[in-house]
């Protein structure tokens, strides 16, 4: 979301690698950043000093009015509200500058939304990236979703409709998936949580989705 040059590139930011959520995949360059959030911080006390100034004479220009004891209201003029109100919204436009600064800052540390693994790096220290360049995939490994064909059969045995979404009340069935890898047998238990909305017109056939919790 934000540009500059890579500094620093995680240990496990490479293919395969694992990580947790949390943690730091990539960071840059932040001095520019920090350079901008001590100046936004730097105009935002002057903004509230100047507010500060404004309300109190507001508040002397009420009281002074008040102690000539004419009759009716004051103008907003003589209260000086124009003037309290523009302080009010410059004192409220460098507070955003200063939390965007501050949130700008935070984006040169690219930490990972989820526990998973890396799939592909595309980019490394001392490559300079824009806002919107990929510099990596990763994947999360808190759940697996396996799409399992299933005919019109198969759903009537399992009791399950063609827009079957499980829920609290009706769970959905469970399964058991098995793979050799490595030349070793796999098994894992999973459950249906759902299936597709139509039927494949090739095939004729609907694919359920099987959820398994911590596949790794």
């Amino acid at each position: 979301e934000v540009s500059g040059r890579i500094v620093r590139t995680s240990d496990v930011f490479v293919v395969g690698g694992a990580f947790k959520r949390g943690d730091l995949l990539v960071k840059i360059e932040d001095a520019d950043y920090r350079v901008a959030v001590a100046a936004a911080k730097a105009r935002m006390a002057q903004s509230n000093e100047l507010l500060r100034r404004e309300e109190a004479e507001s508040d002397l220009a009420k009281k002074d009015y008040e102690a000539l004891g004419r009759e009716g209201d004051a103008s907003e003029l003589t209260l000086r509200t124009p003037q309290l109100a523009q302080a009010r919204a410059a004192f409220d436009a460098a507070k955003a500058d200063y939390n965007g600064a501050l949130l700008n800052l935070s984006r040169t540390e690219l930490k990972a939304p989820f526990d998973g693994r890396v799939r592909e790096r595309l980019a490394g220290e001392g490559q300079f990236i824009a806002p919107g360049a990929a510099i990596g995939r990763i994947f999360s490994t808190d759940v697996a979703e396996i799409r399992l064909p299933l005919s019109d059969g198969d759903l009537a045995k399992l009791g399950m409709s063609l827009a079957f979404n499980e829920s609290v009340e009706a769970p959905g069935p469970k399964a058991v998936l098995s793979a050799t890898i490595g030349g070793e047998f796999h098994e894992w238990s999973a459950r249906v949580a759902r299936t597709d909305g139509a039927i494949d017109p090739t095939t004729r056939q609907v694919a359920a989705i099987a959820l398994v919790d911590d596949p790794y």
